[in-house]
C-alpha cells in the first residue's frame, strides 16, 4: 500500500526482498463516507528512494489496468466469509473481498516464500492468512508488530488527516485498549461488555466516534469462551477525518 517506516528495518533481515506498492480504488476505501479515496495518501517516489536505501531487491508496483485489464466490476471475486463479516467487514461491505481479491494477486504473481503484513491490520492479517491456507498458496503469512510513535500511536498514512489538535488526542485510543488489557489480566472474569463499552463512551467523550470496541478470540475474531486464553482487543474509531484502527493481544492465564 505504501507509507513505508520501520518495518524496512524488518525486510532488511530478510535473504531476498520483494515488495509490492499498489493503491486500488475497490481496496481503500468502498464504504467510507468521510476519508476520500481520492486524497488518500500514495508517495510511491518517496518510498521507493528509502525502499533502495534499506536494500530491497525489487519492487513490484502494477497499475490497476494491469491487474484488471477487463475492469474491476467483472472480476472474479475472492470472498472469506466469517471473519470478514464482522468488525471492519461490518463497517465497510465489500472491503475485504477487494483486499482477499487483490492479495490473492500478488500472492500469486510473486509467490515469495514469506509475506509479510502489519499486525496493525489484525483482521485483515487473519483474512489473508485463512484465504492462503484455504486457496493453498505457498509462502508463509507472517505478521509483524505494529510499529507506532513515540506518544503511542499506530503509524498510519491515515494520521496526516489528523489536525495538529486532533493528532494530539489521537494516541488515546491506544491507552484506552490497553487499559482494557490491564483490566482483563487483573480480572479474567469481568464483564468484557462492560469494559468495552466504558472504554467506548470515554473515547467518544473525548472526540473519537467509535465505531467499534470489542474484545474477541485472537484466533478468529469470535467472541471468546471463558476458558480461551488467547484474546485481542481490537477497536476503530473516527477522529475528524481519520478512521484510526488498533488493538493489543492479551494473554489470559
Amino acid at each position: 500500500m505504501g507509507w513505508f517506516h520501520q518495518y524496512l528495518k524488518v525486510l532488511t533481515l530478510c535473504f531476498h526482498v520483494y515488495l509490492t506498492w499498489l493503491a486500488l480504488p475497490h481496496h481503500l476505501a468502498v464504504a467510507e463516507k468521510k476519508e476520500c479515496r481520492d486524497h488518500y495518501p500514495r508517495v510511491l517516489d518517496s518510498d521507493s528512494e528509502k525502499l533502495k536505501t534499506a536494500g530491497v531487491d525489487l519492487l513490484f508496483s502494477p497499475t490497476v489496468s494491469e491487474l484488471y485489464p477487463n475492469g474491476q466490476q467483472s472480476v472474479t471475486r475472492v470472498v472469506v466469509p466469517v471473519i470478514g463479516d464482522t468488525l471492519c467487514g461490518a463497517s465497510r461491505p465489500g472491503h475485504f473481498s477487494g483486499v482477499a481479491t487483490v492479495v490473492s494477486k500478488l500472492l500469486n504473481i510473486v509467490q515469495s516464500d514469506s509475506t509479510l503484513f502489519g499486525e496493525k491490520d489484525f483482521q485483515q492479517l487473519l483474512i489473508i492468512k485463512k484465504l492462503a491456507n484455504d486457496l493453498c498458496f505457498s509462502g508463509d503469512i507472517i505478521g509483524v508488530p505494529t510499529c507506532r510513535e513515540v506518544d503511542g500511536l499506530a503509524m498510519s498514512s491515515r494520521n496526516r488527516y489528523l489536525s495538529d489538535t486532533q493528532r494530539e488526542l489521537a494516541p488515546a485510543l491506544i491507552r484506552e485498549l490497553r487499559n482494557v488489557k490491564k483490566m482483563i489480566e487483573l480480572n479474567p472474569s469481568a464483564d468484557f461488555s462492560q469494559l468495552t463499552q466504558q472504554a467506548a463512551n470515554t473515547l467518544n467523550n473525548a472526540g473519537f466516534i467509535t465505531d467499534y470496541f470489542e474484545i474477541c478470540r485472537a484466533t478468529d475474531l469470535a467472541k471468546p469462551n471463558r476458558d480461551d486464553q488467547d484474546l485481542v482487543v481490537i477497536a476503530a474509531a473516527w477522529l475528524g477525518k481519520a478512521r484510526l484502527i488498533d488493538n493489543v493481544r492479551v494473554r489470559v492465564e
